[in-house]
């Protein structure tokens, strides 16, 4: 027996008392006898019998198809010397069809020629870490309640669409749903039947995404979905087919419910050329959709983006207004047809700005109703006229009544006031 016979006896020999001493399975692949493998424990580890996967080609063909063309360069570069030994996490099909991680690492010996003799190393049962780190990944990027992509994960996504899109000039769209006053839906059927429904919602917009769109949980009542557009017709096409959904009634629990949506778009790269701009544009969309509720669904242009700083103005405005007294409460007269007599006033809402310019109802309403200040502005108007109604009755000789106009917000709030207080 030549030397270096005797010192690959050796080294594998070393191998194999190691092997006993651990939990790891011990390889030697023989590349002068036919690449024959021998294999301590791994097989085991796997389920194999002892006459399986005798050759260095069999052990490659149970690596998983996804890993073989790494797998195969890592081999080819320790075995032609570009690296000084092999370290490669991969999945191998085991005896019951499933594939498990492992971890190998070995190192080649070479003869005076640099030609590989023997390749020796130690595979590591790693499936039970893997895995666990898939669930993690999956926590962090998953939604759990509907198993769709997260916001983290879109964001990786519309990273790497961009990264490819802008080498060929090719165009997407980012398209944001909004369950309207989902809130409602919540308190009327609780937590656990609304997120049934959201469930529901999440597998009907699935059957309107191919594979290679995206289709994500953006936050609690909001989806967004990520699609090749060919042009803004195609893109007005896709955002008919989500509107389209919401014209049906959703099934909850043997219940009943109809909800809307708002849905706003962004197009990349003309309404942005990175991922923060795209989301931005599709909000501003999302919002103007909300703002106009007339409308099915919007595709972002500029001048949403002014109607959103005015809209944004007009709310800093009116909080600073509700807090310095510039909401004032006009009484329009009620006149008896019979007698021609006053019998009762409306209560009307009526912004004056300090310059003496007036703030149509129509323009801070909506904003005040949208933004949740309609509660503190109608807590004061209903004050002022509470005593605005015992100061007349004080000076009739006959009953008065005002009449207040109530927002749905202000109801949701059960917010009233007992006049008598005034007296």
């Amino acid at each position: 027996m030549s030397q270096k016979d005797e010192e690959l006896k050796l080294s594998y020999e070393m191998y194999r008392i190691i092997s006993e001493e651990t939990n790891d399975g011990i390889f030697k692949i023989d590349f002068e006898d036919g690449d024959r493998v021998s294999l301590m424990r791994t097989r085991e580890i796997l389920g194999y019998g002892d006459d399986e996967i005798t050759t260095f080609e069999e052990w490659m063909s149970h690596i998983h198809p996804e890993d073989i063309e790494s797998g195969r360069k890592i081999f080819d570069d320790h075995l032609f010397g570009r690296t000084p030994m092999v370290e490669y996490e991969y999945r191998f099909r085991a005896k019951d069809g499933e594939y498990k991680w492992l971890y190998t690492r070995a190192k080649a010996i070479f003869n005076e020629k640099e030609k590989p003799l023997q390749l020796i190393g130690s595979n590591t049962y790693i499936h039970p870490r893997k895995v666990a780190e898939e669930n993690m990944a999956h926590l962090a990027y998953y939604d759990q309640l509907t198993g769709l992509p997260n916001r983290f994960r879109l964001k990786e996504s519309m990273n790497q669409r961009i990264e490819e899109y802008k080498k060929d000039y090719r165009m997407f769209a980012s398209i944001l749903i909004n369950i309207n006053n989902f809130k409602k839906v919540n308190d009327i059927l609780g937590h656990e039947l609304g997120d049934n429904l959201l469930s529901q919602v999440a597998d009907k917009l699935r059957t309107l995404t191919d594979p290679e769109d995206f289709l994500g949980r953006f936050g609690g009542d909001e989806f967004i979905i990520m699609v090749d557009i060919k042009d803004h017709e195609d893109l007005e096409h896709k955002m008919k087919c989500v509107a389209d959904l919401f014209e049906y009634y959703w099934q909850v629990e043997g219940r009943s419910f109809h909800i809307t949506a708002s849905i706003g778009a962004a197009i990349y790269p003309q309404d942005g050329q990175t991922r923060s701009e795209i989301l931005k544009n599709t909000d501003v969309a999302l919002h103007h959709s909300k703002a106009n509720q007339n409308l099915e669904y919007a595709i972002f242009d500029s001048m949403m983006n002014h109607e959103m700083i005015e809209r944004h103005e007009m709310e800093n405005d009116l909080r600073n207004a509700i807090q310095n007294d510039e909401i004032y409460v006009y009484y329009q007269p009620k006149i008896r047809n019979s007698d021609k007599r006053v019998y009762g006033f409306e209560a009307l809402a009526r912004w004056v700005k300090p310059d003496g310019h007036v703030v149509r109802p129509d323009m801070f309403i909506p904003v005040a109703e949208e933004t949740g200040l309609i509660v503190e502005m109608g807590r004061l108007i209903l004050e002022k006229t509470c005593k605005k109604i015992v100061e007349l009755n004080r000076a009739s000789s006959e009953p008065l009544t005002i009449a207040v106009n109530l927002s749905a917000v202000q109801l949701e709030k059960t917010i009233f006031y007992n006049c008598s207080g005034y007296n």
